[in-house]
């Protein structure tokens, strides 16, 4: 979050209303699956660190899986192939903050 011009780290935004119109909640997205799937068989959870995906190290994975060498990725490429998580008809947006050395990745929530 950017705050008076500063970004902020581990902060949250929080907004209460009240309203005497019906509103419903929507989920609008821009994320189309490809048909290639990519499934976490190694990871630490409460590090956000992804290992492997199908068996393989994640980074080697996931380039393969958007089509260039692993040693193209950086913040174009988790841009522009970002991973999702789909719970019943949601998708849910989970990026790589980076690739680590031994090939893993970091990840952040994005939503979900």
């Amino acid at each position: 979050m950017i705050h008076n011009g500063s970004a902020r780290s581990k902060v949250a935004i929080l907004i209460v209303g009240e309203t005497q119109f019906p509103f419903r909640t929507f989920n609008a997205h821009n994320l189309r699956p490809k048909p290639v799937k990519l499934v976490v068989t190694q990871a630490d959870p409460e590090n956000r660190i992804v290992a492997e995906l199908n068996a393989e190290p994640a980074a080697t994975e996931y380039a393969n899986a958007i089509g260039i060498n692993p040693d193209q990725l950086g913040p174009l490429s988790f841009a522009s192939y970002p991973l999702a998580v789909k719970i019943g008809e949601n998708y849910y947006c989970r990026s790589i903050r980076k690739v680590n050395p031994d090939g893993s990745f970091v990840i952040l929530l994005c939503g979900g």
